[in-house]
């Protein structure tokens, strides 16, 4: 949970920054403002930060993720197929498995499979149409460490903490395309267009420099903590016996998808470290030790 911590303070802190500007704004143009500026704004970042990791770590938040996904139910037949193989999972690795498990799946064509909150499985329809049940039982095993382990919980609560920071995102590309397109417009002024577009940012430097530190800083702490959660997966994964399984497996994600990174990417499977995964897998690195 210091994980999730961290990611609130740094969603926090750049939030914060956010209000204490919109504060300034209503000060200087309204005059006002009745109170002296405190920490009452960077707290309020803290609060909201914290209330979407909570969404996220509850029910509510697998059905506001379903819809996130665009995701489905199983269909009878390929319920029947996932379920049949994760109890062989639970049953190979005397595990009790989570009460009221929820299945979805994705119509990405994607291989991907994800581990969310406390018993939530996503797969892609591109990973069912993809892997042979021996693979599915591998990438199945290796989702159910995540819930049995708490830390499909833990990646929740941050992704979600991390919601609030999305329209900052969207503003930042608008923010991008308008002087480009204005600069076009303009044809021979367009170095004006960019001067008064430099003139307007230089008040909001410091909230683009904040958002620009806690974007790198998200990612950094997110990837470094998934990898870690992914190698550990695997070794409970050979453990089970379906360590060529898994290979097997990753050599298609290798092969088939590209190198876009969506949320559910970035979160549970990283595309960037499965070429390493499979070089640890096969003896070709030392960065783990595998029976």
């Amino acid at each position: 949970m210091l994980l999730v911590m961290m990611n609130i303070v740094v969603v926090g802190f750049l939030l914060g920054g956010v209000y204490l500007f919109a504060y300034v704004l209503v000060y200087i143009f309204c005059l006002q403002a009745g109170y002296k500026l405190t920490t009452i704004v960077y707290v309020s970042g803290y609060v909201v930060a914290a209330v979407f990791a909570l969404i996220g770590a509850t029910g509510c938040g697998g059905w506001i993720l379903r819809l996130f996904i665009n995701g489905r139910l199983p269909t009878e037949q390929e319920y029947y197929r996932i379920m049949s193989l994760i109890t062989q999972v639970g049953n190979k690795a005397q595990l009790v498995l989570p009460k009221k498990l929820c299945l979805l799946i994705s119509g990405k064509k994607l291989i991907e499979a994800a581990a969310h909150g406390r018993n939530t499985i996503i797969l892609s329809g591109g990973l069912l149409d993809s892997c042979d049940d021996s693979e599915l039982e591998a990438v199945l095993a290796h989702k159910v460490w995540y819930l049995h382990n708490k830390k499909g919980l833990v990646l929740t609560a941050i992704a979600f903490s991390n919601l609030p920071v999305y329209p900052l995102m969207w503003l930042s590309r608008i923010g991008k395309i308008i002087p480009i397109l204005a600069s076009k417009i303009a044809g021979k002024y367009s170095a004006l267009v960019w001067l008064v577009y430099i003139v307007v940012l230089c008040p909001l430097l410091p909230i683009v420099l904040s958002y620009w530190l806690a974007k790198h800083v998200l990612t950094e702490i997110i990837m470094a903590v998934s990898k870690r959660y992914e190698y550990a997966a695997d070794k409970f994964v050979v453990q089970l016996g379906l360590k060529e399984e898994l290979i097997s497996y990753l050599k298609k994600i290798e092969l088939i998808n590209d190198n876009k990174h969506d949320v559910l990417s970035r979160i549970n499977s990283p595309q960037a470290i499965v070429t390493q995964r499979i070089s640890v897998l096969t003896g070709q690195s030392n960065a783990i030790s595998y029976p």
